[in-house]
């Protein structure tokens, strides 16, 4: 399987909150899943210490 680039997937989302733990975002334009082809509500993006 390839590698997801997150930055770029994001970058086609809305941002709907962020702090040092995670970052929610909303897919407002449909942007279907890299992985499986499928439309997708809501990714979250978790950042490990």
């Amino acid at each position: 399987m390839d590698e997801i680039d997150l930055e770029e997937l994001a970058a086609s989302l809305t941002l709907r909150e962020e702090n040092q733990a995670i970052k929610s975002y909303q897919n407002t334009v449909a942007v279907a899943c890299p992985a499986c082809d499928e439309q997708f509500d809501d990714l979250v993006v978790c950042h490990l210490f």
